[in-house]
């Protein structure tokens, strides 16, 4: 993991000056595409060519199970994020239908689901059958977190290596609000009142 975060680097600043030189040079008043000028400036500095391209692009869903659904914080158990992410597997589901339209592949990562069935469309690189209750104890341990983060990191590379030029990413499991606001609340130094409900 060490070794692929070290790889990463900085935008190339020249590339950006380049990619903003040719936008102005355009017959158009400055900067009228808002943040989208500034949006393809940065890509082409991230990606090192000014001439940026996002022909192919993918949306990596990483899908896993919330163990302090044990709480009863939601209304669904969670036996749906199993069904949502055969629904994606299957390109059946909303967030696949609005990628399509946008030209876009939907990978649904099977990061976490508690279940065991294997689903057809559904890449598995599981670190654990769901994350523990964290009202009760730590959702994971520090391997499993580090695991969990470099499956992220290697999926990514794969998907570079497989031609793709951007990617956009989520998460679909229930339960995840009640973990996306222990976590703001966590980052934040708020209390669970201030960042839930």
């Amino acid at each position: 993991l060490q070794k692929m975060l070290t790889a990463i680097h900085p935008a190339d600043p020249c590339v950006a000056e380049t990619a903003l030189k040719r936008w102005n040079s355009i017959a158009k008043p400055l900067h009228s595409l808002g943040k989208l000028e500034k949006d393809i400036i940065q890509i082409a500095g991230m990606t090192g060519d000014p001439n940026v391209h996002l022909d192919k692009k993918a949306l990596l869903v990483m899908c896993a199970d919330n163990g302090v659904v044990a709480e009863g914080i939601s209304q669904s158990g969670q036996d749906v994020t199993l069904a949502v992410a055969k629904s994606m597997a299957r390109k059946a589901s909303s967030v696949g239908r609005m990628a399509m339209t946008a030209g876009a592949d939907t990978i649904p990562v099977d990061i976490g689901i508690n279940s065991d069935e294997s689903v057809k469309g559904l890449l598995q690189r599981k670190v654990r059958m769901g994350t523990r209750n964290f009202a009760k104890e730590p959702a994971m341990t520090e391997k499993e977190t580090l695991d969990a983060i470099d499956t992220g990191v290697r999926l990514v590379k794969q998907c570079k290596e497989n031609g793709y030029q951007i990617l956009a990413t989520g998460e679909m499991g229930i339960g995840n609000t009640t973990t996306s606001s222990a976590v703001t609340a966590a980052l934040l130094h708020r209390l669970a009142s201030e960042t839930a409900g």
